[in-house]
């Protein structure tokens, strides 16, 4: 039997294959648009920001006491505060008044009571709180028991809710984030829903960024909204809304939506707040609310009011994009989406393999620069070794050096006044031939290894004459014109050996100061060593950096070359996708065709009706394209 209702149902099926076909190809998604039929809008959130209470409170729910229970059982055992929702969930009615409704993927629908749906949530969850949920197990529908409802009129809201992908559980956020990659390209609709007061965090998130079909919110606007929970207890607000007193609801919920446009622009530094008129809805949900009504403010009927026009906007913004017709009579767009942001993201690992390029570039010269700074740093050592073994040597020839003297005449020995004399001279001619030395040997060692010793003479004379008057022992008995031992013969004796002592004397301490030198060039010879061995660690990090530099370079010209490849396959696809549906518009109205023969006349029409109806449907569909 042909009838008229199944062929409508029914009508949108080759557009759902001609999807089907696309996504896998695009994205190895098998039946992936069977669930876009099942729900093409999706909430994107953090934890424990008001996701599933938006949801229960636009299905119709609005006793406080009923919310408490739905909550109750949704967190499965878990303390209040904590996420409920461990798996993608969409809410709708149960058949039954006091049975929650569990529809699983092909599978008979099961009618639970509180505790049994509780159990059901709780196996999903590990002992210490994690998920068990994969991401690639269909999304499962829960319907809330009819007497949750009351009086209210129930709306049937075609919306996917997802974990928090921000979640404090690290496996909640994965969840989270394979979730999104896997839903958020089939979908028509993206909710963001944020507090009010952390207006910013979300759209920041890699979770965001990183997905090419979120990560363009902020252009793409059509396709996504933002719900502001905690709004109308925000004192903020509270203060536009006292100025807002006495106004028609429509206009307090404008004014409102006009200040945290601004701030949301702010907040995202966007240049035109304007561009979200009409996709901002400031919402008030669960406990804040609660306690905002019980405060008993001036305030409570004008938000309420607000509030509720702000829900029933958003629940309508939601029938229309959740819409099969809307869905698919859009569904070319999905193709000019990829090839934009493909294009975007093309553009983007350009940039960034250009500015890995850079970095390798840069790693490499500095490895260049430390090579270089290491060779400086050894000849310097080796220089600071060469100069320590020269100023050895110089000292080594100060030591050998004799002291260059004029002879004089021997004095009369019998004449006591010349001896005494002659000992004064000797004294300060050899003085004088070490300071002579001195200026010397200081010049031609510091011509050889480098300044290491003033110039200035080390001994002092008077210091230096008494030394050689003490080699002498003078008796001074020739004062008092008494020889009875030694005799002036004698002494001039002991004057000889003397001289000798003291020349010998004057060379050694000579030698001595010089070789404080050495101290000198020691020290540049440690320093050196210090400045080698830092500039070889210097070396070996910047050989790892630029080895690393070029190991990522490398691996990011792989991946950008395999998906510059799969872009362009993307983008055959996406290109496609009309051609795609034409094939599979074709393909029905052929199946259509060949159940005309077996058709009744009375049924005759009706296929001929869907076979017209499709036809159109496809125009509707590629009248752009």
């Amino acid at each position: 039997m042909i009838a008229w209702p199944l062929l409508y149902a029914d009508r949108w099926a080759w557009a759902a294959r001609g999807l089907d076909e696309a996504f896998r190809l695009l994205y190895d998604v098998e039946a992936v648009t069977m669930q876009a039929r099942f729900v093409n809008v999706m909430l994107v959130g953090d934890s424990q920001v008001g996701k599933t209470s938006l949801l229960i409170r636009l299905l119709g729910v609005h006793d406080p006491a009923d919310a408490d229970r739905i909550a109750q059982v949704l967190r499965a055992g878990r303390p209040l505060g904590q996420s409920s929702t461990s798996m993608p969930i969409r809410y709708s009615w149960s058949t039954l008044p006091d049975r929650w409704q569990l529809n699983l993927h092909h599978a008979e629908p099961r009618w639970l009571d509180d505790e049994q749906l509780t159990e059901w949530l709780a196996a999903y969850r590990t002992q210490t709180g994690g998920v068990r949920w994969e991401p690639e197990t269909p999304p499962i529908e829960i319907g809330l028991p009819l007497s949750l409802g009351g009086d209210a009129v129930r709306s049937d809201v075609r919306v996917l809710d997802l974990p928090g992908v921000f979640a404090k559980d690290a496996d909640e956020r994965r969840l989270g984030r394979r979730l999104l990659a896997r839903f958020a390209p089939v979908m028509n609709l993206v909710i963001f829903v944020q507090s009010v007061n952390r207006i910013a965090d979300t759209f920041n998130d890699e979770a965001i960024t990183s997905n090419l079909h979120l990560a363009d919110w902020a252009t793409g606007i059509d396709r996504f909204r933002f719900v502001l929970t905690h709004s109308f207890s925000d004192h903020s607000v509270q203060d536009v809304l006292t100025d807002c007193q006495g106004q028609a609801t429509p206009a307090v919920l404008e004014t409102v939506r006009a200040y945290l446009r601004t701030e949301f622009a702010t907040a995202h530094d966007l240049a035109d707040p304007s561009r979200f008129a009409g996709h901002i809805f400031p919402v008030e949900l669960g406990e804040s609310w609660a306690k905002f009504r019980a405060a008993g403010s001036d305030l409570v009927p004008v938000a309420t009011a607000a509030n509720e026009r702000a829900l029933q906007e958003l629940r309508e913004t939601i029938r229309v994009a959740a819409d099969d017709d809307t869905y698919y009579t859009s569904a070319l767009d999905i193709g000019r989406r990829i090839i934009e942001q493909s294009a975007a993201v093309a553009r983007r690992r350009d940039g960034e393999l250009v500015a890995m390029e850079d970095a390798a570039v840069a790693a490499a010269n500095e490895l260049a620069q430390a090579d270089a700074r290491l060779e400086h740093h050894r000849v310097d050592v080796d220089s600071a070794k060469k100069a320590v073994e020269l100023w050895e040597q110089q000292i080594a020839r100060l030591r050998a050096s004799g002291l260059t003297i004029s002879v004089r005449a021997a004095p009369n020995v019998n004449v006591i006044s010349e001896v005494r004399a002659r000992q004064g001279d000797d004294c300060r001619d050899r003085i004088e031939a070490a300071r002579t030395l001195w200026y010397a040997w200081q010049r031609s060692a510091t011509a050889a290894a480098g300044p290491a010793v003033g110039p200035i003479f080390p001994l002092k004379d008077s210091e230096a004459s008494q030394h050689y008057h003490h080699l002498l022992a003078c008796c001074g008995e020739c004062k008092f014109w008494s020889f009875t031992k030694p005799h002036p013969e004698e002494c001039w004796k002991k004057m000889t050996a003397a001289r000798v002592v003291f020349e010998k004397w004057l060379v050694a301490e000579l030698a001595r100061h010089g070789a404080r030198g050495r101290g000198t060039f020691e020290k540049r010879l440690a320093e050196s060593e210090n400045l080698l061995r830092s500039a070889s660690l210097s070396k070996k990090h910047k050989i790892a950096v630029s080895e690393k530099a070029e190991e990522d370079l490398d691996l990011a010209r792989r991946v950008h070359q395999e998906r510059s490849e799969r872009a362009e396959r993307d983008k055959a696809v996406a290109d496609s996708l009309a051609a795609m549906m034409r094939r599979h518009n074709a393909a029905y109205v052929q199946e259509l065709l060949a159940r005309m023969p077996g058709a009744s006349p009375a049924e005759r029409p009706w296929l001929a009706a869907a076979i017209l109806r499709s036809l159109k449907d496809l125009e509707r569909m590629t009248e752009d394209a």
